[in-house]
This record gives structure tokens, C-alpha cells and sequence, in this order.
């Protein structure tokens, strides 16, 4: 009778051992030959040909420039700059006339929009704010006050900075000006501003800010 009772619980505990191996197993991974399948991620590439520059404009002659040095008086402009797709050093003539001259060196770029970056220090803050319509320069308005112009589609030699309601698909964001505000005495850095062209979103990375290869950069240093 004991060596029943012993073969049964052996028995009994072989059995759960069994059980329990299985059930803690840890389940297989499937693989695609030596690599754990995963979600392909294609790499970003930019394919925009477009070369551009930001120009002062001083008395006709357009000259591309990279540093520019400024009183930042409050209320008082700081400076004016037209885009072209171009880095050549300086050229003469009317800006819609060049425009027009310098965008028909390419071919199938209409899906391309012009935005800009702008980025500062404050006493307190930072700014860093990609400007694609009107309304983006909202937020640091009381530090630097900025307009955008389409100098393309206009039918008159006056016209005013563009407003987010009539920007359409066509719309050229051509040139920017910036204008001292009301704390700009509390900016503590240089200023840059960078013009560049996008035709999509996946221009952009994960945090908004731009990515692709079509840009060009000034730095504004307080005098």
C-alpha cells in the first residue's frame, strides 16, 4: 500500500513539472532569416533642387548676406529681405522681374513654398518658431513684430504685409521684414533667420522644426 501511495505522488509531480515547463516557455519571435521582423521605417531623403538666398535690398542692388548688425530700437525697423532662388552675391533690377528670372533655372518645383525659422533668447524665455502663414508670428509679437509680403502676385506697386486669410495655394512668400516691439530690449541673444522651401509635411521632423537640404541662414547682432 505505501508503494502505491509513493508511485502516485511521483507520479503526481512529474506530471505538474511537465505542466508548468510549458506553460512558462517563452514564446517564439518570429525572424526573417538572422533579424527579428520590426516595422520599416523608409529614411528621409530630399530631392528639392532649389537653392535660395535672403538679399538686402539697398537703393535697387540686392546683396545677399549672411550677418547684419542692428540698433534693435524699439518700434523701429530692423531690416527688410527678399528671397530669390539663388546664391549669387548681387544683382540689380525689379525684384518681381528677378524673381521670375532666377525661378525659371528650375523645372517642376510649383509644389514648392517658401516658410522661415526665427530664433532668440529673452531674459526669460526662448524663442524658436517655424513661420509658415501670418498667424505663426503671433506668439512673439511683443518681442519682434514680423510681416510677410508676396511681392509676385501683386498688380500695383503699393500692397501691405499678407494676412493668414489671403494666403492661397499660390501665394509666394517672397520677402519678410522684421520691426522692433515692445520688450525688445529684453532679448539677450542674436537673432537668425533662416528662409528655406518645402513642398510637404515630411520636410518637418518629429518636433516641427525643418529638415530638408533648401535653406539659407542670417544672424542679426545688436550693435
Amino acid at each position: 500500500m505505501l508503494k502505491k501511495i509513493i508511485l502516485s505522488l511521483s507520479i503526481i509531480i512529474i506530471l505538474t513539472s511537465c505542466s508548468f515547463k510549458e506553460e512558462t516557455s517563452s514564446p517564439k519571435q518570429e525572424k526573417v532569416g538572422d533579424i527579428e521582423e520590426k516595422d520599416y521605417v523608409e529614411p528621409y531623403a530630399d530631392e528639392n533642387p532649389i537653392s535660395l538666398g535672403l538679399y538686402l535690398n539697398e537703393n535697387g542692388t540686392k546683396t545677399l548676406i549672411s550677418s547684419y548688425n542692428s540698433p534693435l530700437t524699439q518700434y523701429q525697423d530692423i531690416i527688410s529681405l527678399e528671397v530669390y532662388y539663388t546664391k549669387d552675391g548681387s544683382f540689380t533690377g525689379n525684384q518681381k522681374q528677378l524673381w521670375h528670372q532666377y525661378y525659371q533655372n528650375y523645372t517642376n518645383i510649383d509644389a514648392y513654398k517658401i516658410g522661415y525659422h526665427i530664433y532668440f533668447e529673452t531674459n526669460n524665455d526662448i524663442i524658436d518658431k517655424v513661420i509658415l502663414t501670418p498667424s505663426d508670428v503671433e506668439s512673439f509679437f511683443d518681442y519682434i513684430q514680423v510681416y510677410l509680403y508676396d511681392d509676385i502676385n501683386q498688380n500695383s506697386s503699393w500692397y501691405s504685409h499678407i494676412t493668414s486669410e489671403e494666403v492661397t495655394d499660390t501665394t509666394k512668400l517672397t520677402s519678410i521684414k522684421l520691426t522692433a516691439s515692445t520688450k525688445i530690449d529684453e532679448i539677450t541673444s542674436p537673432i537668425t533667420i533662416t528662409a528655406f522651401t518645402y513642398d510637404n509635411d515630411i520636410d518637418f521632423d518629429a518636433n516641427g522644426q525643418y529638415r530638408g537640404n533648401s535653406s539659407y541662414q542670417l544672424t542679426i547682432t545688436r550693435k
